[in-house]
């Protein structure tokens, strides 16, 4: 409960059903969730049923929920999501 609470963006990379209970919760706190299908786990099981934020175009979906997906477009398309998250929340909220 205190991580869904506490962080700008919740980047997840596999995990076990306590972690897919933070993520619903962060979801449902309305805190951007980023789930790294490629690990397995938790993160995928949530990729799955996720719907895509509005901030994130298609093709960088398709990257993170994508379990084959090539690990450096991977990295690259997390760092660029977190980067627009932290510049569009900036003004709102203290990052």
């Amino acid at each position: 409960e205190t991580l869904a609470s506490s962080c700008c963006v919740f980047i997840s990379l596999e995990g076990g059903p306590n972690t897919l209970e933070e993520l619903k919760m962060a979801a449902t706190n309305n805190l951007t969730v980023l789930p790294v299908a490629r690990f397995e786990g938790a993160s995928a099981n949530f990729a799955s049923q996720a719907a895509r934020p509005d901030f994130c175009s298609r093709s960088h979906w398709q990257v993170l929920t994508d379990k084959e997906s090539d690990r450096k477009l991977l990295t690259e398309t997390v760092k660029n999501l977190v980067r627009s998250v932290i510049g569009r929340e900036s003004t709102a909220i203290d990052c």
